[in-house]
C-alpha cells in the first residue's frame, strides 16, 4: 500500500494563557473550581462563579464544587450505603459525591497545571503535584457591600477576599472569593408615603414670549429630628428638639457690572 502525505494548515486563533498554555479556538478549560474559561477568536474569556453566602453553621467545600454546600439531609448512595448529613465520600479516584436535597450529587475534581519534570501524586489522589507545589492563601473577607437602592428593597449585597499566595504546580485551588447575600424586601404597600402639602399656585413664566416654563412647588410636612432642607431659596431649616428652626440667608450686593447666579447658591458672585 502506498501512504499520502497530508498537509494539515491551523487557520484557526490560538489562545495563550499566562502560565503558557495554549488553546485551540473553541477550547474550554477551568482555571479553577471557580473560573470558567474559553478560546474564541485567539482571546480568552473567563467567567467566576459567583456564591451565595451559606447560613447555615458548618458549610462543607466539595472538590470540584465552587460554592460550598450546607449538610441539610442525609441520603442513600447509589452503592446503597446510607449517608449522614455533611458526608462527601469518593466514588472512584476523581468523583467525590455528596448529599443534596435527600439525593447523592457529584461533581469530578479539576486539577490544576503543573509544569515539572518529575511530577508524583499519591495512590489516593486523583491530580499530579510538583515537589515544589505552593498552597494557595487567601485574606480575610472584606466587609458587606451597600444593598442596591431599588423599589421595595431586595437586590444582592457583595463581599470579597483576595489572593495574598497564589497556587502553584499543583497546590490546592483557592476557595471562591466572592459571596452575594440576599438584602430585605419589604411589600411596596408597606412603604409610607411622603407626606407632603397641597401644590402652591402657579409662579411667572421665565418667558415674555416663545417657550418659558411656569413652576409651582409642595413642600414635605414631616422631618427627621437633625434633618436639614431648604424650604425656599436663601432659607435653610432644620428640625431640633421637634421644632423647626429656620435662617434666611441675606446678600450683599456683589461690586461687579456682570454678577452671575451659581445653582444651589442664594446669593449671587463675582466671576
Amino acid at each position: 500500500t502506498k501512504c499520502s502525505l497530508v498537509t494539515v494548515t491551523l487557520t484557526d486563533k490560538v489562545c495563550e494563557t499566562g502560565d503558557g498554555r495554549r488553546f485551540i479556538d473553541g477550547s474550554e478549560w477551568y482555571l479553577d473550581d471557580c473560573t470558567f474559561c474559553e478560546c474564541k477568536q485567539g482571546r480568552v474569556l473567563c467567567s467566576v462563579e459567583d456564591c451565595e453566602y451559606k447560613t447555615c453553621e458548618n458549610p462543607v467545600k466539595v472538590p470540584g464544587e465552587c460554592c460550598p454546600i450546607c449538610a441539610d439531609t442525609s441520603c442513600h448512595a447509589n452503592s446503597g450505603r446510607n449517608l449522614s448529613a455533611g458526608a462527601v465520600w469518593k466514588e472512584g479516584l476523581c468523583t467525590h459525591c455528596y448529599c443534596r436535597t435527600g439525593d447523592q450529587a457529584c461533581a469530578e475534581e479539576k486539577c490544576p497545571h503543573i509544569n515539572c519534570s518529575h511530577p508524583f501524586r499519591s495512590p489516593d489522589q486523583c491530580c499530579y503535584k510538583c515537589q515544589d507545589a505552593v498552597e494557595c492563601i487567601v485574606s480575610t473577607w472584606g466587609s458587606w457591600g451597600e444593598c442596591p437602592v431599588q423599589e421595595c428593597g431586595g437586590g444582592k449585597r457583595r463581599r470579597y477576599r483576595g489572593v495574598v499566595v497564589p497556587p502553584r504546580n499543583g497546590g490546592a485551588f483557592c476557595p471562591h472569593l466572592s459571596e452575594a447575600h440576599q438584602c430585605p424586601r419589604q411589600p411596596c404597600s408597606d412603604i409610607p408615603v411622603c407626606p407632603v402639602t397641597e401644590w402652591g399656585t402657579w409662579g411667572h413664566c421665565t418667558a415674555t414670549c416663545g417657550t418659558g416654563r411656569k413652576l409651582r412647588m409642595r413642600q414635605r410636612t414631616h422631618y427627621a429630628e437633625n434633618e436639614r432642607w431648604s424650604p425656599e431659596e436663601c432659607v435653610s431649616c432644620v428640625c431640633t428638639n421637634s421644632m423647626k428652626v429656620c435662617n434666611r440667608e441675606f446678600c450683599t450686593k456683589p461690586q461687579c457690572e456682570n454678577p452671575v447666579k451659581y445653582p444651589g447658591f442664594c446669593c449671587m458672585f463675582c466671576e
